[in-house]
This record gives C-alpha cells, structure tokens and sequence, in this order.
C-alpha cells in the first residue's frame, strides 16, 4: 500500500490491501485451525499447573477463530495511515483498545464471567477493529475511485 502512495498511484494501493488482507486472515486462519487442533501439545509446553492448562486449553478453541479479524485490522489500519488517514485510524484504534477491549473485559470479569472473560473481550475487541477500519478503509478508498 505505501510503495503505490509512494509511486504515486494510491488507487493501485486499494487492491493491494485488500489483497494483502485477504492473506493475512488466510495466514491467520492457518495459524487458528493450529491453535485449535494442536492445542494440547502447545499449551503443554508452557510451565503451569494442571489447572492452568486445563483453562488455556477450553479458552483457545474459542479465541483462535478472531484472530482472523486481528490480522484483517493490522493491515487495514497500515493501509489508513499510509493513505494519510492517521487520526481516524487512531481513534477506531483508541476506541477499540480502550473502550471496546477494556471496557468488555472489564465489565465481563465483575459480571462473574471468570478467565473466558477475557477471551470474549478480546475477541469481541478484534472483531470491531476490524469492521471500524473495514469500514474506514472502504470510505477513503471510495473517495479515490473514480465516480
């Protein structure tokens, strides 16, 4: 994306987000289906009571699947500054770190929710980044299509 706002051509930026989006949540998905089938021997070799492991073991197959959307956010949001767009960028990220992440996680653990709590908050925190920078990154790339 920067190398065509460098060359002059931010349009040609466009399709290689989105390419590049693409390929991250295609990595991603990879490295979650991992996470998810071979959890056992992963979390095993982390030092930790057995109590331990038996939570990381229940919160990875739900956590793993969002890190889809995470990778979709690194790469919209890259694309937003390059293309000048720095303070909304920011913003959707403050907002979704502090407010959205926080706040859920916050609100979940004195809800009783217990460790999964942090699991939701995370992902329900990855999964809005990556619809506010979608959806950011769909408005400043409209306005450089042609009409």
């Amino acid at each position: 994306m920067s190398a065509a706002v460098g060359e002059g051509d931010p349009k040609a930026g466009i399709s290689r987000a989105l390419i590049a989006t693409g390929l991250s949540m295609l990595a991603l998905g990879v490295c979650g289906i991992v996470l998810i089938v071979a959890r056992g021997p992963i979390v095993a070799a982390f030092p930790a009571d057995a109590a331990t492991h038996a939570v990381a073991l229940a919160m990875l197959p739900v956590w793993a699947p969002f890190i889809l959307f995470d990778g979709a956010q690194v790469v919209l949001v890259y694309a937003l500054r390059s293309l000048g767009d720095q303070v909304v960028a920011g913003v959707n990220s403050i907002v979704v770190y502090f407010i959205v992440t926080g706040g859920a996680g916050w609100w979940l653990v004195r809800a009783g929710v217990g460790p999964m709590a942090l699991v939701y908050a995370s992902g329900l925190g990855m999964l809005t980044a990556a619809l506010l920078h979608g959806a950011r990154f769909w408005i400043v790339s409209r306005r450089l299509r042609p009409a």
